[in-house]
């Protein structure tokens, strides 16, 4: 078989990363809060996500964003209808954020500041390190990582990075904490994706996005919190990106490549949401989903399936990487 289960129970503990041990490097972002109509006057066409009369224009609840004017200069915003946009990460162009994930518990990324993609947390004084358990001066190259809302850490690692460094497997892994233990949930001889959390303790891997390996098929994988993964077919020959879950939300979020965007239910269920806009995050409650075209934002929802509502406008020039629409502030406050 290409994949094999690893039991939750299993404390696979250890060496998490090919980082050298020693004095790893600190940064100091400071979240610097500003508002947005001043800042697109003096900054560049798409150095900021929207204007504050277009932040007013969104629904309820704080939106994360990981996104800039190019994709080697993402940083990490926060955005409500407040008006207000907060940038809580300043990496240069060239290094910029690679990944991002928020919920109430706080704000993962997987940092390419000093030239790798190491994982850490957002804090209001700056990104502290995601460091092994057994080697806590160590660092962690994770790809895909994602927060739940009570604070486990989600990641994949490449072969030769997990506990054992000869390894030709990728490992997936959940970690209790930012500085708690981690366990080995799932092992691929092939790349699929990062993993995703979901309801009931649930992980979802989906991929590969884009033409699968010589072999491959795409397809979704989904581990139950006891360990149990079963298989179900995405309907899609190509998955696009990015894909979506939550721990709120009814159904996965398939894109492919082309076409319209997939909603898959662990029942079997699937359904085509509106064609030519792009899914970006379920919003709280799992009701809706903000969605994109262009630089159109707008709202779909379960009550009302085949229209999508427009509600505001991005800046033009402004990539969106990753997005989260929490009902509450993520917290920044220093993990302990």
């Amino acid at each position: 078989m290409a994949a094999t289960i690893i039991a939750a129970s299993t404390a696979a503990c250890g060496n998490q990363s090919t980082a050298t041990a020693g004095r790893a490097p600190q940064q100091q972002h400071p979240a610097v809060r500003s508002h947005a109509g001043a800042v697109v006057a003096a900054g560049p066409t798409g150095s900021v996500p929207m204007t504050d009369g277009a932040a007013r224009r969104l629904p309820a609840g704080v939106f994360y964003v990981l996104g800039g004017p190019r994709s080697a200069s993402m940083n990490v915003w926060e955005v409500d209808k407040s008006g207000t946009l907060v940038q809580l990460t300043h990496n240069p162009a060239g290094s910029g954020i690679d990944e991002m994930s928020a919920s109430a518990a706080g704000i993962v990324v997987g940092d390419g500041l000093y030239g790798g993609e190491q994982d850490g947390m957002v804090t209001s004084s700056g990104v502290v390190w995601l460091r092994p358990w057994h080697k806590p001066r160590g660092l962690i190259y994770g790809f895909g990582i994602r927060i739940t809302a009570t604070g486990q850490l989600l990641y994949l690692l490449a072969p030769r990075q997990g506990t054992d460094p000869s390894s030709k497997v990728f490992t997936y892994w959940l970690k209790s904490s930012l500085t708690g233990r981690e366990h080995q949930i799932y092992r691929s001889r092939q790349f699929i994706g990062g993993p995703l959390p979901g309801p009931d303790g649930h992980v979802a891997i989906v991929g590969p996005s884009g033409k699968p390996y010589p072999g491959q098929k795409p397809g979704i994988v989904v581990i139950s919190h006891s360990g149990h993964a079963r298989r179900i077919a995405p309907r899609v020959t190509e998955i696009g990106y990015p894909p979506l879950w939550g721990q709120t939300a009814p159904a996965l979020v398939v894109p492919p490549v082309r076409g319209p965007a997939q909603l898959v239910f662990l029942n079997g269920r699937h359904m085509a949401l509106p064609n030519g806009w792009q899914p970006w995050s379920w919003n709280p409650t799992g009701t809706e989903l903000i969605v994109l075209r262009g630089t159109t934002l707008g709202i779909w929802s379960l009550a009302h399936p085949h229209r999508v509502k427009p509600v505001t406008q991005i800046t033009p020039g402004f990539e969106i990487e990753d997005v989260s629409w929490l009902a509450k502030p993520a917290n920044l406050d220093q993990p302990r």
